[in-house]
């Protein structure tokens, strides 16, 4: 009987020709990966396309005729179940990573645009589903695994194979919608508080006469309503290996050709799932046969990719899988039990490394990396003309460059007053929300007085003063506060102004970019913040206690966070003085460590050591390791 089902089997992958259907195989697969890859490219040529088509379908014939699917079903076995495993032991070296990648295409103006576009569903959204981003990431993992397993050795087959090919199907659809996105085409989003006096709502009120993308719908004692113009969220990545790891074996993951990848592997998976009725178990040579190819290209992976503790893993992890039969007899008579098994084992490593930082970091910040001569971003220096104008209603002022200027007439509208001109640099005024790369913003308008500058912060500071003009109205007590060269001269001859000289930093200078003395210091020591809240004071203890011995050996250290600086100084008990703290954006942040709270330490811009809060070691052991 045994003879038979290998005889069957055999002459099940030869077909009529073992050579031609190898060949065919072969030529088929490449041509429509070459096709697929012109058709995604932004100039494609339609002379190959035609040529790479008609291969195609030549070549698919030929498999018909020699009956070479079967033998097509092995090779896209292999194929994806190794590109399964890859990806998803990257995303379980870093979930929190990965699940940054999923909000990207969870938020507004990502995937929701596309969905209500094809189905007329104008309110749809995704961003309910970003609050479990990461259990998402850590489950699609391990199924990622999982499933690879059940490829390679033909377990729980027909169930690897259908869940497979919707996985990839999904995946093809989400590339192919991220490949068309565009970030200079706008998407309406509709946004209404509760409140009209929300901070948020005030500044969107703020901008409807000066910005024709808000537009005031809504207005009552209860509520408020805008319409927003907003560019689309196009991500960068197509998730398949996490954040930050965007190349496998060279190609880069967010290329034509990595789109074109992910739709030949949802062909190869439909392969399977036509072809999955006739597929034999494998044998146990067939299985040892595949373990060690596997573990090969796994092997050269880890070479190539400097990412070496996937070998040792891997190897773990497809032994287990080896020994399923005799697992499945002892336990549960089938690979159920030892599927699960693996995946608890998984599911472990996830919570490790989110808990603390992944295995492998393919990070801008990595150790040993140096900030200085890359990641940095180039400081603006073109000047650009900036009107200021006051809202009399909000007693606020509005600051519009030369095109909003212009397109706003907001001179027209009674209910604002012109202030000032002036020429500005943009680095200067370049707020938080743009803020890319590693550029640490000092939000001076925190400081009051000499007693709350940062000993790291003054010199910088004091760079940006100006001599000032302070004018102060007698009777409304309005104060206006100008540069000395454009200061309006009619002030002085009016007995109603008080006006006032002194040296400080402009109005319209807002934020102060510290990369340059963070990256030149000798040693600086940085506490990476992101939530806050969810720091015990066991662990602003933990700060308190290295801070206060840093103090003591006169080395240099600051915060870095998202939140503003008087939410920092709130919630952390520590003064501007005591502990400088600058702003960086999320994405920045995300990109320096994973934990919550960990600590970086940059000797001349180059990162000599990261540790997360809750692995802290003394301070010994820090310098023992980067001296």
């Amino acid at each position: 009987m045994r003879s038979t089902a290998l005889k069957s089997k055999k002459n099940l992958v030869e077909g009529r020709s073992y050579l031609l259907n190898l060949i065919l195989v072969a030529i088929n697969a490449s041509t429509l990966f070459l096709l697929l890859n012109n058709l995604f490219l932004e100039k494609s040529f339609w002379v190959a396309s035609l040529s790479y088509a008609l291969v195609f379908v030549a070549s698919a014939l030929g498999l018909l005729i020699l009956k070479g699917f079967y033998m097509y079903s092995y090779l896209a076995r292999f194929s994806i179940g190794l590109f399964l495993f890859i990806s998803g032991i990257g995303i379980l070296n870093d979930p929190i990573g990965f699940a940054e990648l999923l909000n990207a295409n969870l938020s507004d103006g990502a995937l929701n645009v596309d969905v209500a576009a094809i189905t007329g569903w104008d309110n749809f959204s995704l961003e309910t589903y970003k609050n479990h981003a990461l259990n998402i990431s850590i489950l699609l993992g391990i199924l990622n695994v999982l499933l690879a397993l059940m490829l390679f050795f033909h377990q729980l087959y027909k169930i690897g194979v259908t869940l497979t090919f919707f996985l990839f199907s999904w995946l093809s659809v989400v590339t192919f919608f991220n490949q068309r996105c565009d970030n200079e085409n706008h998407f309406e989003r509709i946004v209404e508080f509760d409140n009209p006096n929300h901070p948020e709502a005030l500044e969107y009120l703020n901008q409807v006469a000066s910005n024709s993308n808000v537009q005031l719908l809504a207005q009552s004692n209860n509520s408020i309503k805008f319409s927003i113009l907003e560019n689309r969220k196009c991500p960068e990545n197509c998730a398949c290996l996490g954040a930050e790891q965007n190349q496998l074996l060279g190609l880069n993951f967010h290329s034509s050709a990595a789109i074109s990848l992910i739709w030949l592997l949802t062909f190869m998976a439909f392969i399977l799932l036509i072809t999955q009725f006739v597929m034999l178990p494998n044998s146990p040579g067939e299985n040892s046969g595949i373990a060690i190819l596997a573990w090969i290209a796994v092997l050269v992976h880890g070479i190539l990719t400097s990412w070496f503790w996937i070998v040792f893993l891997s190897a773990l992890t497809i032994y287990l899988a080896l020994n399923f039969k005799r697992f499945g007899n002892l336990f549960s008579q089938n690979a159920l039990l030892p599927l699960l098994m693996i995946g608890l084992m998984l599911f472990g490593l996830a919570k490790y490394v989110t808990a603390y930082e992944p295995l492998s970091d393919f990070r801008a910040y990595a150790l040993g990396n140096d900030l200085k001569p890359g990641n940095i971003e180039k400081p603006r220096t073109d000047a650009e003309k900036i009107f200021v104008y006051k809202n009399k209603e909000m007693n606020r002022e509005v600051y519009l460059n030369e095109e909003q200027h212009t397109t706003s007439m907001i001179w027209e509208d009674t209910n604002y007053m012109f202030i000032r001109m002036h020429d500005f640099n943009p680095s200067d005024f370049s707020g938080l929300k743009n803020n890319q790369g590693f550029q640490p913003m000092l939000d001076i308008k925190n400081l009051e007085g000499k007693e709350r500058i940062n000993a790291f912060i003054e010199p910088l500071y004091q760079a940006y003063f100006e001599d000032m003009v302070e004018v102060r109205n007698k009777k409304t007590r309005e104060v206006f506060t100008f540069r000395k060269n454009e200061f309006p001269k009619q002030y002085e001859r009016d007995t109603n102004f008080v006006i006032t000289k002194f040296s400080g930093v402009p109005n319209d200078v807002q934020f102060i970019n510290m990369a340059e003395p963070i990256l030149e210091s000798d040693m600086i020591f940085i506490w990476i913040t992101k939530d806050l809240n969810l720091l015990e004071q066991e662990d602003w203890n933990k700060i308190r206690d290295l801070n206060k011995q840093l103090s003591e050996q006169d080395y240099q250290f600051v915060a870095l966070g998202e939140v503003s600086a008087y939410s920092f100084e709130s919630r952390s008990g520590y003064a501007s003085h005591e502990l400088a703290y600058f702003n960086l954006s999320h994405h920045e942040l995300m990109k320096i460590c994973r934990s919550n709270t960990c600590l970086m330490v940059l000797k001349k811009g180059v990162v000599s050591a990261k540790y997360p809060l809750r692995g802290l070691p003394k301070l010994e052991t820090i310098l023992s390791k980067i001296q």
